[in-house]
């Protein structure tokens, strides 16, 4: 059914939404209105999810729709989700992915960043600082140098994310040159 709300005309989009109001399914509900809010059918997405639980309003708040949906209600209520999704949270990976797609704070990336732990076992860190480096790259460059210093693990593949952080210049040496 969720094909039928993202990829469907009017007609396809409606029968989508009636037929996820009739399913008891959170599954299928969450599908179908993620759909609706990637179409921008929100008439249609109220509706659902004045019906829906708690499990399908946390699918669209995790997935950011919070800021994309028109009405205030709605948008309020998803917010709040996410961020009591973001509050329990104990994963501090997921916890800074929550805060680079909600446009956290430079200053509580950095942060986040910093406190990470890597091992070579991490699959997700090369994906976490893509993702960071596209909205915050000063953050990676100053978690680095934080890194350095605390005699940190550096994360997998860290020199492909440096490449494009212009250089700070060292006090010590700038004094000496004229750079």
């Amino acid at each position: 059914m969720s094909e039928f709300a993202f990829r469907g005309d009017i007609q396809t989009i409606e029968l989508a939404a009636s037929l996820a109001k009739l399913d008891a399914s959170d599954s299928v509900r969450g599908a179908v209105a993620e759909g609706l809010a990637f179409r921008r059918a929100d008439v249609l997405l109220v509706d659902l999810l004045q019906t829906s639980g708690p499990t399908v309003w946390r699918k669209l708040a995790k997935d950011g729709y919070d800021r994309e949906i028109v009405d205030p209600a709605i948008r309020e209520r998803l917010k709040a989700e996410r961020e009591e999704m973001d509050a329990e949270s104990t994963d501090d990976i997921a916890h800074l992915f929550s805060l680079i797609q909600n446009d956290g704070p430079p200053s509580e990336v950095q942060t986040a960043l910093e406190a990470l732990e890597f091992g070579r076992k991490d699959d997700r860190s090369p994906h976490l600082l893509y993702e960071i480096r596209q909205k915050y790259p000063a953050a990676i460059a100053n978690a680095c140098r934080t890194w350095l210093k605390t005699g940190k693990q550096l994360p997998l593949q860290i020199d492909e994310h440096l490449n494009e952080v212009p250089p700070r210049p060292d006090p010590a040496v700038s004094s000496h040159c004229d750079c």
